[in-house]
């Protein structure tokens, strides 16, 4: 399937769907490297796939939250898509539903109709040719926000920070040395668990 072309909207030209990392309002945010693809010169996996240290680091908060979240109220699952409608469709590195907002026969091989409680992105890499990357992220907390999502925390590698947006809160930033809460109740530490694997940085 080809994404649907939309010059207005900024859309990219003959990309395959499952290029596009998230569509929000008609407009596809394909991976970045794209280019690089479509003209031959490396493989879709080559931009689709997690880099160790993005990897590490969501390993450590899916295995944290699966030790202190109460899995009979709560489900978790890596690298969702979220369709919101025809033109919003948006891919979490990991989210956390109540158990109640994702009942088992909703399940099924399509995306989630349901925003997460909790969505968690590390180091997204997304083409914005159509507009700058703060835009584009900001576009899709709102659009995580307006679909009933309560906190999305986003993990930075270069500056090393961590991005804590809620609804209706002031957005919070750490340093990877601090602690942060990814639910209430449960705080993180980026550098304490990487440290604790042996990776140190300076």
């Amino acid at each position: 399937m080809f994404y649907r072309v939309n010059p207005a909207k900024g859309n990219h030209i003959g990309i395959p769907r499952y290029l596009v990392r998230d569509e929000i309002d008609g407009v596809a945010y394909p991976y970045k490297g794209i280019e690089e693809v479509l003209s031959g010169k490396i493989d879709p996996e080559g931009i689709m796939g997690n880099g160790s240290l993005q990897s590490f680091i969501l390993s450590d908060i899916f295995t944290f939250l699966l030790k202190n979240l109460d899995r009979n109220e709560y489900t978790l699952l890596p690298n969702i898509w979220h369709q919101i409608s025809e033109e919003t469709n948006l891919t979490y590195a990991l989210g956390v539903w109540r158990k109640s907002m994702l009942p088992p026969d909703s399940i099924s091989n399509g995306p989630a109709t349901t925003a997460p409680s909790i969505a968690i992105e590390v180091d997204e890499r997304v083409d914005c040719k159509s507009s700058s990357f703060e835009a584009y992220r900001q576009k899709k907390v709102e659009s995580f926000f307006q679909s009933g999502g309560e906190r999305l925390v986003w993990v930075n590698l270069d500056p090393k920070l961590v991005y804590v947006f809620r609804q209706a809160k002031a957005l919070e930033e750490f340093k990877w040395a601090e602690h942060f809460e990814i639910t209430s109740g449960l705080s993180f530490c980026i550098e304490k668990e990487l440290n604790r694997q042996g990776i140190t940085f300076e």
